[in-house]
């Protein structure tokens, strides 16, 4: 991961012996997901405006590739930002496939590096094959999109 005040940069090698496309639920299938929440609100006990879901497949599945998905409750609702805002090249590997993701900063609601110093952060990699990967927490033990709290703090200076 990179960041600028221009946006954040990730970069990812998944290895996967087959992949399997699914959308909406990409739970049994390949697909990375980004938590972020912009202002690394701790007090926050439930997904305020400044959280982020993000989705990637490794190739398209019925038109998408990406986008955001954060379910928020109704007096925090924003704009989601959609595939058209998100710059992500997903490439095929001999062993799996990368991603280079770049989520710029009129993509990411209330991110203010120069008055944030940290964002809460973290990842899930789903596998057809059943084999997650986790950072920070893991979503078997809890519903990590619900618990903003929990996201890893991440000091952008």
């Amino acid at each position: 991961m990179g960041w600028h005040e221009t946006g954040l940069y990730f970069h990812f090698d998944v290895e996967a012996k087959t992949i399997v496309l699914s959308y909406p639920d990409f739970s049994n299938a390949d697909a990375i997901e980004l938590f972020i929440d912009t202002h690394n609100a701790k007090h926050a006990r439930s997904v305020h405006r400044f959280c982020h879901h993000f989705f990637f497949l490794p190739e398209p599945c019925e038109g998408i590739l990406c986008g955001e998905i954060t379910k928020m409750r109704a007096e925090e609702m924003r704009a989601l930002t959609t595939q058209d805002q998100i710059e992500y090249k997903p490439k095929r590997t001999k062993h799996g496939y990368s991603a280079d993701i770049y989520l710029p900063s009129d993509a990411l609601y209330g991110f203010e590096p120069d008055t944030f110093f940290e964002i809460g952060f973290t990842y899930k990699i789903s596998r057809s094959d059943g084999v997650e990967q986790h950072f920070a927490l893991s979503s078997r033990h809890c519903a990590i999109e619900q618990h903003p709290y929990l996201f890893a703090s991440l000091k952008l200076k």
